[in-house]
């Protein structure tokens, strides 16, 4: 998701970076949207989050708001290390389709291999 005040902010931080002779902003320039789907009872609640903070950020910032006798959350994300959370605030699973493409584009030159990730 783009967020057209934060591209301007971007572009106006490029230009004053190259205008220092600096190869790139010192500052966060990227976009990241964090998407949570809980369910509460019967309830289903769907939050998106789009900024400059990273998943693992955000995450935390909602599980300081958790009650704490709720058991800990299953946590969904690929496996970059700025999308983690501290240990024991929730159970983590790493979304493989970022591994199952790398093996698509590697399946010529090692079929019998890939071919156990990619089925």
């Amino acid at each position: 998701m783009r967020i057209l005040t934060l591209r301007k902010d971007n572009q106006a931080m490029r230009a004053h970076t190259a205008a220092q002779g600096l190869a790139r902003p010192p500052e966060r320039t990227g976009m990241c949207t964090t998407a949570l789907v809980v369910k509460v009872g019967e309830h289903m609640i769907c939050l998106s989050y789009s900024g400059r903070a990273h998943t693992g950020e955000n995450l935390m910032a909602l599980l300081a708001h958790r009650e704490a006798e709720q058991a800990p959350p299953c946590v969904m994300s690929d496996a970059l290390s700025r999308h983690e959370v501290e240990e024991g605030t929730g159970m983590r699973c790493h979304c493989l389709a970022h591994g199952r493409r790398q093996c698509s584009a590697i399946e010529e030159v090692f079929p019998s291999e890939c071919r156990v990730v990619i089925d």
